[in-house]
């Protein structure tokens, strides 16, 4: 029997390729992720973990501010949640709360409040993906209708291969891949949740995977 806490205790290709492929069933690029965070899937698993406790109050606060006509808040409320989303790859809701932003600072009131239900969706698809992945690390989130498969792991359950296609380019090129800007927006985010430990971690980590001094000025500057 596949326990649901799976994922546990395995080497970190095969958890890359297992996420991977379980993420991107509800369209989360889990790879784009595992850059934002530093090449590191513990980190990914703990930002995931807080995004998902996050989601009761910041659901909350939003629509508190839709509900009471405060665009503003709505706004700061709703430019968070994108960058949540992009730091963890679920370009869908970084997409849909875009939209919001740009919405609430032109304070569109009726476009939020229509679009609202399609918000809530995707957020809440994202919610349900990361509750598998959480519980496949070890972090049961509920979710009791998640299924277990008969399957047992073994180490050659993947090839070098498919981890290869993973990192078909070297770790400057994966920074490239990421836009700049929206990657030292991501990490003010963390800092500005209280997760600097985190913050500091994945700026250290792309230090050392460019050798841009430009990046690198600017991404020391974020540790001060």
């Amino acid at each position: 029997m596949k326990r649901l806490d799976y994922l546990v205790g395995q080497p970190e290709e095969y958890i890359i390729k297992e996420a991977t492929e379980m993420l991107g069933e509800y369209g989360i690029d889990y790879m784009k992720g595992y850059v934002y965070c530093g090449d590191s899937n513990e980190a990914y698993c703990e930002i995931a973990d807080i995004y998902y406790d996050m989601k009761a109050d910041m659901e909350d606060d939003l629509k508190k501010a839709l509900d009471a006509g405060d665009m503003h808040s709505y706004a700061i409320n709703v430019h968070g949640l994108k960058n949540n989303a992009k730091s963890l790859g679920i370009d869908g809701l970084a997409d849909v709360a875009y939209d919001h932003e740009l919405k609430s600072k032109a304070d569109d009131i009726e476009y939020c409040t229509s679009h609202w239900p399609e918000l809530l969706a995707v957020w809440n698809n994202s919610i349900k993906a990361l509750s598998i992945y959480l519980r496949a690390m070890g972090v049961d989130k509920g979710f009791d209708d998640i299924e277990s498969e008969d399957i047992e792991y073994k180490d050659d359950e993947y090839e070098e291969s498919d981890i290869d296609m993973l990192f078909d380019d070297d770790d400057d090129e994966l920074l490239n891949d990421v836009d700049f800007n929206e990657a030292k927006d991501n990490i003010r985010t963390l800092i500005e949740s209280g997760m600097s430990d985190i913050a500091e971690e994945i700026i250290n980590e792309l230090i050392d995977e460019t050798d841009n001094p430009v990046k690198i000025a600017q991404l020391r500057s974020m540790l001060n």
